[in-house]
């Protein structure tokens, strides 16, 4: 049970992103100030814990070969934070949101097609209920001013596929420490911004014109407690139940967004909250209900 603990806060974490965001551009920062804080400063925080708490003394030595495939697998977190706030450039939040949980469906199609791990009748059950509540919580139903566009579709896509592969590939790694694997995982991410945007510009937000009060949190909530928890949790439970469990980042979405940011919340998206929360238990109850029988 632990694990899955593990992995709901970590997603949970990635939730309160979102309005982080929001209040940052409403300041004036724009996407790149963004990005290139929460990745950056997420991978210094990371070594700064390594090294503090000697983990790196105390963990089993990174075998040859090893170090650069987990350096790599970090690549997906900067690709679904470029991707998804590219997305909201292009398209209003709501779809944004809904476009990037399409990671629910895609996780169970990589575990079945690279792991040939077929979902339980539980896991199928709670992956529908996830996309229903995920297009009612959305806000999509009873707003006819909802504005699509082609590349907001593709960022979105992109942004999901990422979070997917992220999940994923958090068993890569063996026996090396999960805080050192989160630690190159987030660096692996920061590495991968620079393929879009120049870090020194970037970075200079963060001391020039107070970037940092939202690029602090950014790091912390998006590249510190998620790549630890999920490389902690993940490889105890699956990929499949893992994209099943990270559908709780929308109800903290929806939560932040109205108690911070005091936006309306439809009756309707709290209903598809209420079923999002459903699907996320499912599974779990199922293997407690099981191991009772059992016993």
């Amino acid at each position: 049970m632990k694990w899955r603990i593990l992995v709901l806060l970590g997603a949970m974490s990635f939730g309160i992103l979102s309005t982080i965001v929001k209040l940052a551009y409403g300041k004036g920062f724009d996407v790149s100030q963004v990005v290139t804080s929460q990745l950056w400063l997420g991978a210094v925080i990371c070594w700064i814990i390594v090294l503090f708490s000697n983990l790196l003394k105390k963990s089993t030595p990174i075998q040859k070969g090893s170090w650069w495939k987990i350096l790599i697998s970090g690549f997906p977190l900067g690709m679904t934070s470029f991707a998804y706030y590219k997305c909201v450039e292009f398209v209003p939040a709501s779809i944004a949101i809904l476009l990037l949980f399409q990671f629910v469906w895609m996780g169970v199609l990589f575990d079945l097609i690279f792991k040939k791990k077929v979902p339980t009748l539980s896991q199928v059950i709670s992956v529908l209920i996830l996309v229903l509540g995920t297009f009612l919580a959305a806000g999509i139903i009873g707003n006819s001013n909802m504005e699509w566009s082609l590349p907001g579709i593709g960022y979105g896509l992109l942004a999901a596929l990422g979070y997917t592969i992220f999940i994923f590939v958090n068993g890569i790694g063996g026996n090396t420490h999960f805080m050192v694997s989160a630690a190159l995982r987030a660096t692996g991410g920061a590495l991968f911004s620079i393929l879009f945007f120049n870090p020194i510009l970037g970075l200079n937000g963060i001391f020039t014109n107070g970037m940092f009060v939202y690029g602090l949190p950014l790091a912390v909530f998006g590249m510190v407690i998620p790549p630890i928890f999920f490389a902690w949790g993940v490889p105890k439970i699956g990929a499949t139940e893992a994209s099943i469990l990270s559908g709780v980042e929308l109800p903290v979405a929806v939560l932040s967004a109205s108690f911070i940011l005091h936006e309306y919340v439809s009756w309707i998206q709290w209903v598809g909250v209420i079923f999002i929360l459903l699907a996320i238990t499912l599974p779990p109850l199922y293997q407690l209900r099981k191991q009772k029988v059992k016993s």
